[in-house]
C-alpha cells in the first residue's frame, strides 16, 4: 500500500479562507492528507474557516485534530497550532449534517452554559 503524502498549509492572518479551501479541495482530490500550521488567533480563524468551506465544497465532513509545536522564527520560539484534517464520509449521510448558514442567529444575545 502506497504511503499518503501530507500537504502542509502554512496559514497567515491575511490568508483568504476561500482560496485556502480551494487548495485543500484540490489536494484532497489528489489523495493527499492535509495539515495546517498557524500562529496567532487571526490565522487560526482563517484556517478553521478554510476547513469548513473545504468540507462544504466536497460535501464531506471535516474533523480537525489540533496539536501544538514550538517553532523558531527570527531567533524566537513561538508556539504554532497544527490542525490535521480528516475528511469524513459523504455529508449527505444521516450522521453528518452541516449547519445551514442561513439559520445562524445574528442577534447580539449572549448564551451562557
Amino acid at each position: 500500500m502506497a504511503q499518503q503524502t501530507v500537504e502542509i498549509f502554512r496559514i497567515k492572518s491575511d490568508s483568504q479562507a476561500v482560496k485556502v479551501a480551494t487548495s485543500i479541495t484540490k489536494s484532497v482530490a489528489q489523495g493527499n492528507a492535509i495539515s495546517m500550521r498557524v500562529i496567532g488567533a487571526a490565522a487560526l480563524n482563517e484556517a478553521v474557516k478554510a476547513a469548513i468551506i473545504a468540507g462544504q465544497f466536497m460535501n464531506k465532513g471535516v474533523t480537525m485534530r489540533p496539536a501544538f509545536e514550538d517553532v523558531e522564527i527570527d531567533e524566537r520560539t513561538r508556539t504554532a497550532i497544527i490542525l490535521d484534517l480528516t475528511i469524513e464520509a459523504d455529508a449527505s449521510n444521516d450522521e453528518i449534517k452541516p449547519y445551514p448558514i442561513q439559520n445562524i442567529n445574528k442577534s447580539k444575545d449572549v448564551i451562557t452554559a
